[in-house]
């Protein structure tokens, strides 16, 4: 057993549906992916020469910027791994969603996979992608999306307009039940003999409506086997759909779209092979993960934001680090890029956000103002008051106040720290704003607006520096605090840095302070 695996070992048990006859499997049938990955561990930075070509030509009607360009011909590149990382608003959701077309339109079999379920609708850019969050399983699915949309549904249960619904005739023209009765029907019967047939179809019936029913039978023989030839052709149907479901498993060219979960899931996947897998949000893999993922893809692209962390992953010591940071220091410079700029924060805020987060200046295109306010764009609300689980009304009233306002022109959002802060504040807030979105940090992941209100509430000391960058970097053109200035700026957490910038404005609220008790 070589370094690699025998370091991951330990780091296999933490997928423990995934038993060690599949890790085995892994390791003596490794993609071209996960051979790189095994050798820049092994050995450090090499070049690893793919045996079959793995390039593709992308291409897209978007427009790009130049540092954005070189990434994509970098993972269009005829390299088995390619690891892109930026900060937020750097254009990493965009690539992914150009390398997917790309791929898609040269029929390259793909799986597309994120970190948050939200970030799926990014993809959803072909009607036939099949979301790994279907309860079904790929290849049922796969059966009846051709029969739905390619074959078409025959109806099979019509009557001349004239008739009226009949119960018992309905019962009769099943496929079994009309090739029975029409073979009766043609056999030139008499009406007596289909009627005493049908008595002992119908036990419970009266002879007046086994009358009627008899008559009915004998005008409708023509349309019985129409019918009848009907239910047969959709059987043929059936048959063309499996057949054709079959030939697209085997070229395996249907693009599959979950979250890393639910890949996680699905068993049937992790034998299959992929001309490329995209991840998102690739910085939250875990090394067993990764490999899982690396060993069902000739191709791997991987995108996440920039590590938060000053410190450098060791060399040696690769398990113990995120593989993603680890890979963004240690892989060739051709299998790895830096996005540098950022598009989404305007440069008032950037600055002093990108200098908290990641500890230098990101570089932030010029944009005209979307939305001007006479406050600051980059501003903490001192409002203070005592935090009991989670909950400050005090804050909240005064940040919805706040937002009634600013008015109903612009795009509002709110952010809470907590869960029990986001409930008071959907439950508090007034009909006439129920359409602004407030969510706490995982449901802003992927999501922008021109102003966020961010109600800081909770406690310093539970604040991760990830939890922060999400907050952070929602905004394009404003973004207010509303805290305890002087509870985060004396506790420890990743806020301090930020409340210490010259460049955030500090506005505090006189009116009926509460004495705080911390």
């Amino acid at each position: 057993m070589n370094l690699f695996w025998s370091k991951l070992q330990p780091l296999l048990k933490q997928l423990p549906d995934v038993d060690l006859e599949h890790w085995q499997y892994l390791q003596n049938n490794p993609s071209l992916s996960l051979q790189l990955i095994e050798k820049t561990c092994d050995r450090g930075a090499v070049y690893l020469t793919p045996k079959i070509p793995l390039a593709f030509s992308p291409t897209t009607d978007l427009p790009l910027s130049a540092n954005q360009q070189i990434a994509l011909n970098l993972a269009a590149a005829n390299n088995p791994l390619m690891v892109i990382q930026g900060v937020p608003g750097s254009g990493k959701t965009r690539l992914a969603g150009v390398l997917t077309k790309s791929l898609i339109k040269q029929q390259k079999s793909i799986l597309i996979l994120t970190n948050y379920p939200q970030n799926k609708s990014n993809y959803q850019i072909q009607n036939i992608t099949f979301s790994l969050s279907n309860s079904q399983d790929y290849n049922t699915w796969l059966t009846e999306q051709i029969k739905r949309k390619y074959l078409g549904k025959i109806p099979m249960d019509f009557l001349p307009l004239h008739l009226l619904p009949d119960a018992l005739l309905a019962q009769l023209r099943s496929p079994q039940k009309l090739e029975k009765w029409l073979h009766i029907l043609q056999a030139n019967y008499s009406l007596e003999e289909i009627k005493s047939l049908l008595s002992t179809e119908f036990p419970q019936v009266s002879n007046s409506r086994l009358d009627l029913l008899t008559y009915r039978l004998q005008k409708l023989v023509p349309l019985l086997e129409q019918q009848l030839w009907l239910h047969q052709l959709s059987q043929q149907s059936e048959a063309v759909a499996s057949a054709i479901s079959a030939e697209i498993k085997q070229q395996n060219s249907i693009p599959i779209l979950g979250t890393v979960g639910e890949f996680l899931q699905h068993q049937q996947l992790w034998k299959k092979t992929f001309d490329c897998a995209i991840v998102e949000s690739a910085e939250y893999l875990s090394w067993s993960k990764l490999v899982l993922i690396a060993g069902v893809a000739k191709k791997l692209i991987l995108l996440g934001n920039l590590p938060l962390s000053l410190s450098f992953p060791h060399h040696h010591n690769f398990s113990q680090s995120s593989p993603f940071e680890w890979l963004g220091e240690f892989l060739l410079p051709t299998y790895r890029y830096r996005l540098t700029e950022q598009f989404r924060l305007h440069s008032t805020i950037a600055r002093p956000i990108f200098d908290v987060l990641y500890g230098q200046w990101i570089r932030t295109q010029p944009k005209l103002d979307r939305v001007t306010l006479p406050q600051a764009r980059l501003q903490v609300i001192d409002v203070r008051g005592k935090p009991l689980d989670g909950v400050n009304s005090w804050e909240g009233k005064r940040l919805l106040k706040f937002m009634s306002e600013l008015g109903k022109a612009q795009q509002i959002g709110i952010l809470a720290f907590t869960e029990a802060q986001k409930t008071w504040l959907q439950n508090n807030c007034t009909s006439e704003y129920r359409q602004v979105f407030i969510g706490s940090f995982a449901d802003w992941v992927d999501k922008e607006i021109e102003i966020l209100l961010i109600s800081c509430v909770g406690y310093p000391q539970q604040l991760t520096r990830s939890d922060l960058a999400i907050a952070l970097t929602r905004a394009s053109d404003y973004l207010i605090l509303f805290a305890d200035y002087q509870l985060w700026s004396s506790r420890s957490s990743p806020m301090q840095n930020l409340l210490s910038q010259p460049e955030l404005q500090i506005t505090r609220i006189v009116e009926e302070i509460l004495t705080p008790s911390y």
